[in-house]
């Protein structure tokens, strides 16, 4: 009990607690999962780049919305790490590769 109030009151104070950093990867891939499929469903976010000359006829929010639930998916999966063959742990890796190249490139795009 006394581990998790210590955990409870380092993510208040910090975000993290030092049990997170024990599977960085674990603790961001779980954060990533829930915040980007909660920006879509919230309306949230945009990327200034809509390359349609009439903003409003396009649907560029309608896509920013998929990736942000596509890439929320990946992250879930990453944090499942649940793999049983070598071939399943490469597929992995490089879906979790292309989640985070995603999210170096919209990471500023993240706002509310």
């Amino acid at each position: 009990m006394v581990g998790r109030i210590r955990r409870f009151v380092q993510r208040g104070l910090r975000g993290y607690s030092d049990e997170d950093l024990w599977d960085l990867q674990h603790y961001l891939s779980c954060i990533l999962a829930d915040a980007l499929p909660r920006i879509a469903e919230d309306h949230r976010g945009f990327p200034c780049r809509c390359p349609h000359p009439n903003p409003g006829d396009c649907n560029c929010n309608a896509n920013w919305e998929r990736e942000l639930r596509e890439n929320g998916e990946k992250f879930r999966l990453a944090a499942e790490d649940n793999f049983s063959t070598t071939d399943e742990l490469i597929s992995l890796s490089k879906m979790s590769c292309s989640a985070i190249v995603w999210l170096s490139r919209n990471f500023w795009h993240l706002w509310d």
